[in-house]
């Protein structure tokens, strides 16, 4: 009987576990200097109902964030509870950015060969060969640029209520 009641607790303390938001785990709010996009009603930005503004995040102050304008250079102080919904751009990791990579380049690579094929190609088995060997080509140069170079990312992050 002990046994089954670890069994039962332990698929309870399951159930909840995947009742609880997963998309705010583990973010932070955003380091002073990071930049951010702040999305309104914000008066004292002069943000309406679902406007944005790109900005740097100047500090922190408690509960209050400063942003630094990007046009003015004013800083302006809004309390957290005010923002709608604040998104920090962060780096890609290597991995992402590699297969964004090798979908982009095995797209144009598929591209180009269509093209080389059509202009070089009499038979349709010489256009698959050069189409697919210009995809794979693209897809290989794509993961080595994309792995490199990977880019950033928008991600939103949770604020005090």
């Amino acid at each position: 009987m002990g046994i089954l009641m670890d069994v039962r607790e332990y698929l309870g303390l399951c159930a909840v576990a995947l009742l609880l938001p997963t998309g705010a785990m583990g973010q932070e709010l955003p380091s002073p200097g990071e930049r951010v996009r702040v999305w309104g009603p914000v008066p004292t930005m002069d943000l309406m109902v679902n406007e944005k503004r790109v900005s740097e995040l100047s500090a922190i102050r408690g509960d209050t964030l400063v942003f630094e304008m990007p046009k003015s250079g004013t800083r302006v102080a809004v309390a957290q509870n005010r923002i709608r919904r604040l998104d920090v751009r962060r780096p890609r990791s290597p991995s992402k950015g590699a297969w964004l990579g090798t979908a982009a380049g095995f797209g144009i690579g598929v591209v180009a060969g269509l093209v080389l094929a059509n202009a070089r190609c009499d038979d349709s088995s010489c256009d698959f060969t050069v189409t697919m060997l210009s995809g794979g080509t693209g897809a290989g140069i794509g993961a080595i640029v994309g792995h490199a170079y990977p880019g950033n990312r928008w991600e939103t992050v949770e604020l005090k209520r």
